[in-house]
């Protein structure tokens, strides 16, 4: 690649820079609209991390059976007497 441009090949350059953000804005005005329609407003008194996770739904995820890989199937079979809720393999 040339380390220099002709005057001709920078108004060539400059053409096509002016193209493509000339592009941007006509999607951007165009959908304007639907971009301040999508967007989520603040609620006030809620953070970014704020859990809304309730007990309900934390009780339901919680009943789910653990699967936990054991060395063995002798470990596999001790740890299924220690917790049977748990489902293991190996």
């Amino acid at each position: 690649m040339a380390k220099y441009l002709s005057k001709q090949g920078l108004a060539r350059y400059h053409s096509k820079i002016n193209d493509m953000f000339g592009s941007f804005a006509r999607y951007f005005t165009e959908n304007l609209e639907a971009l301040a329609q999508s967007k989520v407003n603040k609620i006030s008194g809620k953070g970014l991390s704020t859990n809304d996770f309730t007990n309900t739904y934390k009780s339901k995820v919680d009943s789910i059976p653990k699967v936990i890989k054991a060395s063995s199937e002798v470990q596999a079979k001790q740890l299924s007497k220690q917790n049977p809720n748990n489902i293991y393999y190996w």
